[in-house]
């Protein structure tokens, strides 16, 4: 689960910048979650 913590860091960092590039990932990590 250490690389979701350090994602979520970098959602953080990256919502701050760029609300898309915050979508996408949350997309990525929704992926992720129904496998």
């Amino acid at each position: 689960m250490i690389p979701i913590l350090i994602g979520l860091k970098l959602l953080n960092h990256l919502n701050k910048e760029n609300g898309s590039m915050f979508k996408e990932m949350i997309h990525y990590f929704s992926n992720e979650g129904k496998r």
